[in-house]
């Protein structure tokens, strides 16, 4: 049981030698949950400001639309009117027409009478008042014929010109219509790299307050266990791996995927190596020691970890199944688990980690030529 639980703390944070040390790797341990808390809050200022933004983004496309609005409305109205003037003028211009026709009439009836008829009105012996009457009335029919004539003329002109002040007007709207939807584009643009940004600082914000509540689990996790954990038993058939830095075997075969030391997705570095190997291939044993941790583990998968003593532990993870148990002792490359997809990986291979003293040590300045 005590060998678990020294596995299962050594898990739990990075560097547990002894009580003492642990305490400080505890303090160590909120100093970390204390930053990523900061780091979380400043992603949420930005994702804040970012969200400010895009409200102002949609407050300004929200109004380039109702202006948008307002002018095609505008623009609708216009041309109505200015197809009403246009009717108007091309009714003047027909009433125009008619009475030019008319005019035109009567001056050639009065031609072809000879262009005398008004003498011959006179001369024709018929009654003075009746003549007169028909002078006077057809000298009114003319002028008035005429007068009508100069009254649709200036109403053309004046249509006219009012038809090219709504054409002017018409042609303004258009080009105010053009501008806002440039403008609206733009602001919808805006808009969505806005959303982007939020998306985005949303997703790293979840991350943040993801990383703070695994650390805060890993805080109760070592306080619990500090309450709970003796020296853990030494094995007594053992010996110091320290002569033997540069000669131990590898646990596995494979190309190196992540190198020790090495900063992964979270932000956080590689505190051991990952080989990749297929799955089902064996893992091997560094070199004696006994099992104090044979368990699936958050962020390891299927784990195994050995004590080799003299402060040496190994930690061997991703694995698909551990094929000795706690307490069990193995010997130098006696097969450990098979290689799995087990944890937070997306290739098969093995997660090792060398640890002396508690603290991770560079797995490949240990190991032997490959």
């Amino acid at each position: 049981m005590r060998w678990a639980l020294a596995g299962l703390a050594l898990v739990a944070f990075p560097a547990l030698a002894g009580e003492d040390l642990s305490r400080e790797d505890l303090e160590a341990l909120r100093e970390r949950i204390e930053t990523a808390r900061e780091r979380a809050e400043a992603v949420a200022g930005r994702k804040e400001a970012a969200e400010s933004d895009l409200v102002e983004a949609e407050r300004a496309l929200t109004e380039a639309a109702r202006e948008l609005n307002r002018t095609a409305t505008a623009l609708r109205e216009t041309r109505d009117r200015l197809g009403a003037l246009r009717a108007r003028r091309d009714a003047i211009r027909a009433d125009l027409d008619d009475e030019r026709t008319a005019l035109a009439t009567e001056v050639r009836t009065l031609y072809m009478a000879g262009g005398d008829s008004a003498l011959r009105l006179l001369l024709s012996q018929g009654d003075p008042r009746a003549v007169g009457r028909t002078l006077v009335w057809g000298d009114y029919l003319a002028r008035a014929r005429q007068s009508r004539i100069g009254a649709y003329g200036e109403s053309l002109a004046e249509l006219d010109d009012l038809a090219q002040r709504i054409a002017d007007r018409e042609q303004e709207l258009k080009r105010r219509q053009a501008d806002v939807r440039k403008r609206r584009d733009a602001l919808a643009a805006r808009q969505a790299e806005y959303r982007r940004t939020v998306a985005r600082l949303n997703d790293r914000l979840t991350s943040r307050r993801d990383e703070v509540a695994a650390l805060e689990d890993r805080e109760e996790r070592l306080e619990e266990l500090l309450g709970q954990l003796d020296d853990p038993e030494r094995p007594g058939e053992t010996r110091d791996l320290g002569p033997l830095r540069g000669d131990l075997p590898w646990p596995a075969r494979g190309p190196l995927r992540a190198a020790f030391g090495s900063e992964r997705q979270s932000g956080l570095t590689w505190k051991g190596i990952f080989i990749a190997r297929d799955a089902g291939a064996e893992v091997g044993a560094i070199a004696p020691g006994r099992v104090v941790f044979a368990d699936w583990m958050r962020g390891y998968g299927q784990l195994l970890i050995l004590d080799h003593g003299h402060g040496f532990m190994s930690l061997y993870g991703h694995n698909r199944a551990l094929l000795v148990g706690l307490g069990d002792w193995v010997e130098t490359g006696e097969t450990l688990a098979r290689i799995g997809e087990s944890g937070p990986y997306e290739e098969s291979g093995l997660y090792f980690e060398l640890r002396r003293e508690g603290r991770p040590r560079d797995p490949i300045a240990w190991l032997g030529p490959r």
